[in-house]
């Protein structure tokens, strides 16, 4: 009797402990490096029940604060001001070696518009062509100046944003010689609404960074924001209730 008593408690707790495993793989919220580039203004949500905080912290050598990162706390998913984008325009001049390719990032919501213009500067001859590509991260489609991906000395390539995710613009030298490019980037960026926060932090480089803490009830979410002149790395990293899944196990 005692023993199959024993053998109860054993699988029991074995099956405790794996649901508490389970739980913490499907819910724990770890850390991740991103960039916040120009115009971002990303929602980030967690689940209240196994998340107590969510932490934003600056990359030390990004310099004096001057990407106007801010790290807004509200009480509810807030709205997009689809009647009035952020719009901006970005110049580059860029050298491209032979067969490489530059890259930047925008964090785009839904409903937000990115034009890029490219003129390849005289002198540097066009026997190959540039590919120039506009690619939701993750994701294998890519929408691309034409059907046959070159520029002949000019070019524009435009894309309507209709999910909001990290987008990567891309140009690449398929030429066998450097290549020197100018870019002019075109953006309208559909930002959220974040006049009824509850919370709002610039973190300074380098610091501890800002915390936001989410109640255990309640549809709490944050908005990460960075101003329109340049990006920013950060880690994003989220604060676990310890207390539930102490209860879980």
């Amino acid at each position: 009797m005692a023993a199959a008593a024993t053998s109860c408690f054993v699988v029991v707790l074995a099956l405790c402990l794996l649901v508490s495993m389970a739980l913490m793989a499907g819910h724990y919220y770890g850390r991740a490096e991103l960039v916040a580039g120009p115009g971002c203004s990303r929602l980030v949500r967690a689940n209240p029940l196994f998340v107590q905080d969510i932490t934003v912290r600056a990359a030390e050598e990004e310099g004096s604060g001057a990407s106007g990162l801010v790290l807004y706390g509200l009480a509810e998913i807030p709205g997009l001001l689809d009647d009035v984008p952020a719009v901006w325009s970005e110049a580059r001049r860029v050298v491209l070696p032979a067969n490489s390719h530059k890259e930047w990032v925008y964090f785009l919501n839904s409903g937000s518009q990115i034009e890029v213009n490219c003129s390849v500067e005289p002198g540097t001859g066009l026997t190959n062509p540039l590919r120039i590509t506009i690619a939701q991260a993750g994701k294998v489609g890519f929408t691309q100046w034409s059907e046959e991906p070159s520029v002949h000395g000019t070019g524009a390539v435009r894309q309507s944003i209709n999910s909001s995710d990290d987008y990567y613009v891309t140009v690449s030298n398929l030429r066998d010689q450097d290549t020197t490019v100018t870019l002019d980037f075109r953006i309208s960026a559909v930002l959220y609404n974040t006049s009824g926060a509850e919370y709002a932090c610039s973190p300074s480089p380098g610091s501890s960074g800002c915390t936001y803490r989410l109640p255990i009830l309640g549809e709490n979410v944050a908005v990460l924001s960075s101003g329109l002149k340049q990006g920013v790395k950060v880690e994003l990293s989220y604060g676990p209730r310890w207390i539930v899944y102490f209860v879980g196990s």
